[in-house]
């Protein structure tokens, strides 16, 4: 969803980072080839932490809200022609900004015509991809103008892109300011594309993408320099439909680290909560059961919840239940432990 404040620009230029088709150095000469860089296959997925900072619009002197949980990206389908390949996203960045609720995927279409040019397209979704499926890439031709180009290639440190009106400067545009080595996250390649850094700052916001080829977007940062609006954004799997059968493994290893990174933090919790117990009278003891007891039921529900609306019926699901249970028992066992400290 697009905040009435942000520029029309901004949203249009923020979706280039994710299809950054660039033929890029992998090692001793061999490069990412520009129909690569994006990954368009059917089943392609990203998880995410997501932390989202929203400011209250009715009362400007509260605190933001602030929400932490799991966000995926998927591709649900994907089409191809002679000189073009497209995919059907749930889910991307920009659906995250000005959220005061976990965002449902919000669909869009990204569309590779010839080697290196990208666009995204968020308008009648369903009707262009029915086009698409029908291989009807002659009736997308109104959609492939200057505003929904979101990228041509070659990718590499200095270059600017975005709105063509804008890239003589160094703002309003997307900047690529930085190369380095991709970090390990769960799923990608044993040999990955390096990782470029791009920036888009503009009078009332920022944008910091970190982008791989061959995988996407390992981190999006958004703050907003008016009214308050952050969002940290980073990768911890991807998932491929091309990865070897040993990959699936890997989930399967994901899930148990999750469940056993929750079996300590709810020990922990367990141990403040009996501390905190001991320092209470009768009625403080049973209030503090009583509450205990609610809260319980409510991170069960809470990440019950988000697993659905994140990944009904999908493997991805359990990991994403026990990150929420975790990321809860964190919480509270800080609460606990805030307790705890001002009754001594």
């Amino acid at each position: 969803m697009r905040h009435p404040l942000l520029p029309a620009a901004v949203c249009a230029a923020l979706a280039a980072i994710s299809l950054a088709a660039s033929p890029t150095a992998r090692g001793a000469g061999e490069v990412v080839p520009p129909e690569a860089c994006f990954p368009l296959a059917k089943g392609t997925t990203w998880t995410y932490a997501a932390t989202v900072a929203t400011a209250d619009a009715k009362n400007s002197a509260a605190a933001p809200t602030k929400l932490t949980f799991p966000f995926v990206i998927r591709i649900t389908d994907s089409a191809a022609g002679e000189g073009w390949a497209a995919a059907l996203l749930s889910g991307y960045p920009d659906d995250l900004p000005w959220s005061t609720t976990p965002p449902a995927g919000t669909p869009c279409i990204l569309l590779r015509t010839g080697t290196n040019k990208y666009f995204r397209l968020t308008e009648n979704v369903d009707a262009l991809w029915a086009r698409l499926k029908a291989g009807e890439i002659g009736a997308l031709a109104e959609s492939l103008t200057g505003e929904n180009l979101i990228l041509q290639a070659p990718l590499h440190v200095g270059m600017r892109f975005g709105d063509p009106t804008q890239t003589f400067r160094s703002s309003y545009c997307w900047n690529v300011t930085g190369q380095g080595p991709t970090p390990e996250i769960a799923g990608l390649p044993s040999d990955p594309a390096e990782t470029y850094d791009l920036a888009l700052r503009t009078s009332p916001d920022r944008i910091l993408i970190r982008f791989t080829p061959g995988v996407g977007i390992l981190s999006y940062n958004y703050h907003h320099n008016g009214t308050p609006a952050d969002v940290e954004l980073t990768l911890t799997e991807f998932q491929s439909p091309d990865q070897p059968e040993e990959a699936a493994e890997t989930q399967a290893e994901m899930n148990a680290r999750s469940r056993a990174a929750f079996e300590t933090a709810d020990a922990a919790l367990n141990k403040v909560y009996a501390q905190l117990r001991g320092q209470l009278d009768e009625d403080g003891q049973n209030k503090l059961k009583v509450a205990q007891r609610a809260w319980l039921a409510y991170r069960d529900a809470q990440s019950d919840f988000l697993a659905d609306l994140q990944a009904r019926g999908g493997s991805l699901a359990p990991l994403i239940f026990s990150e929420s249970r975790l990321d809860l028992t964190n919480r509270r066992t800080a609460e606990l432990q805030e307790s705890l400290s001002s009754g001594q």
